[in-house]
């Protein structure tokens, strides 16, 4: 199924986002989904965009996990919905949907 405009606009402000805060592109061997990443001096502690258009079907997932969907996570326990500029828990910047608008 193929995203909506909402979908890809988001998408694009995702990478955005990402590229205005440092984050580098990591290479996507065999279709995995779009990741950006920003490592911190000592190398450990990174934060990371995961940009997921198709939804997964393996078993034992969240029924979110089904949908096209985004991760943002700041730190190790701290995740930002960077639509919202929200800070918190996984619940904050976890399975947020591609096909919302935002604005």
């Amino acid at each position: 199924m193929a995203l909506s405009q909402d979908g890809k606009d988001n998408i694009r402000a995702l990478r955005g986002w990402a590229k205005s805060k440092g984050y580098k592109k990591v290479r996507n061997p065999q279709g995995r989904p779009e990741k950006w990443v920003s490592c911190g001096q000592d190398g450990k502690e990174c934060t990371n965009l995961m940009i997921k258009p198709r939804g997964s079907f393996r078993g034992i997932l969240h029924v979110e996990s089904g949908m096209p969907r985004f991760d943002a996570r700041l730190k190790l326990g701290v995740f930002v919905n960077p639509f919202k500029n929200t800070r918190g828990g996984a619940p904050i910047g976890t399975h947020i949907p591609l096909e919302k608008k935002y604005w």
